[in-house]
């Protein structure tokens, strides 16, 4: 179930795209977003890393590229790579550091480390409380620990700050009554 929990937060990470605000991040993210989508549609993750890692002289220092670079390193069991690539992408002070710090959280969750992961998760929390990520993955840690009450607490929460809806919901209240 970690493996599958771990996945659950990497493939989240590889979905992310945000606006950056310093002028190069945003050329190097939007650049590189059409050829996302290419890589992303690619069946094997190592056929999506090596595309990935070609584009890095127009990609790379965005942030971004990083984040998703170390979620497929992450997806192909290269966790000393992944947490490297967090650590520079995470010094390039880019406005993708809280998806860094979520990825490197997802890196720890998916070698089966739950308390570094929700560790790190609520580090994230504390930094960035309007941030969904870090409430989904400690969610997905309950759930690892089959404590369903909170792992609904916490992904509801995760739901809440990512404004979208959840069919969950619904189905939790009404299976009350």
């Amino acid at each position: 179930m970690i493996r599958i929990a771990g996945w659950i937060a990497m493939l989240a990470v590889l979905g992310t795209s945000q606006s950056a605000t310093a002028a190069t991040n945003i050329v190097n993210a939007n650049i590189c977003e059409a050829e996302w989508t290419q890589v992303e549609a690619l069946p094997h993750f190592a056929d999506r890393l090596s595309r990935w890692q070609a584009l890095a002289p127009k990609c790379a220092k965005s942030g971004l590229y990083e984040a998703r670079l170390a979620t497929l390193q992450t997806l192909l069991g290269r966790y000393d790579e992944a947490r490297e690539t967090v650590r520079v992408g995470v010094a390039l002070d880019t406005p993708y550091k809280k998806t860094l710090l979520s990825t490197m959280a997802a890196v720890a969750l998916s070698q089966g480390q739950l308390a570094d992961a929700k560790k790190q998760y609520q580090a994230l929390i504390a930094s960035y409380p309007d941030y969904y990520d870090g409430y989904c993955g400690i969610g997905v840690i309950m759930l690892d620990e089959r404590r369903f009450p909170e792992a609904v607490r916490y992904l509801n929460e995760a739901a809440l700050h990512a404004q979208v809806p959840i069919i969950y919901r619904h189905s939790i209240r009404t299976s009350k009554r």
